[in-house]
C-alpha cells in the first residue's frame, strides 16, 4: 500500500486562500492495475471519497476526480494505492479560482506516508 499527502493551508506552500476547486489524475508507469481511494479532509471533515481502478490494459488509462471544490478552505487531499512502491503512480493536481487555472502540482509535491 502506499498513502500519498497533499496539504493546502492558510500561507502555506499551497495556499488554500486562493484554490475553489481542484482536479486530480491518477495513473499508473507500471503493469500492475491498481485501485486509488481518494479522501480529502477540511480538518477533521471528510468532504471527497473515491475509490477507482487504474487499468494498465490500455497505455495511458488514468481515474479522473473532476471539480471537487474546496472554497477556498485548508484541505488535506490523501490518496491510498494498493501498490507497494510509489515510483509507480503519478498523480498531477491542476488548482483551480474561479475555473481558471492557477497551478499544477504532481507527484513530487505529495508527502509518501506509506
Amino acid at each position: 500500500m502506499s498513502v500519498f499527502h497533499l496539504n493546502a493551508c492558510v500561507n502555506g506552500s499551497i495556499d488554500s486562500r486562493y484554490i475553489q476547486s481542484f482536479d486530480v489524475v491518477v495513473s499508473s508507469t507500471g503493469y500492475e492495475d491498481f485501485d486509488v481511494l481518494t479522501q480529502a479532509y477540511h480538518g477533521p471533515r471528510l468532504f471527497l471519497l473515491n475509490l477507482h481502478h487504474v487499468d494498465t490494459t490500455y497505455p495511458g488509462n488514468q481515474a479522473f476526480i473532476t471539480n471537487v471544490q474546496t472554497n477556498y478552505q485548508p484541505f488535506l487531499l490523501q490518496l491510498i494505492t494498493n501498490v507497494n512502491n510509489p515510483s509507480f503512480t503519478t498523480i498531477t493536481i491542476t488548482v483551480k479560482n474561479q475555473g481558471n487555472v492557477l497551478a499544477v502540482f504532481g507527484t513530487e509535491h505529495f508527502t509518501i506516508v506509506g
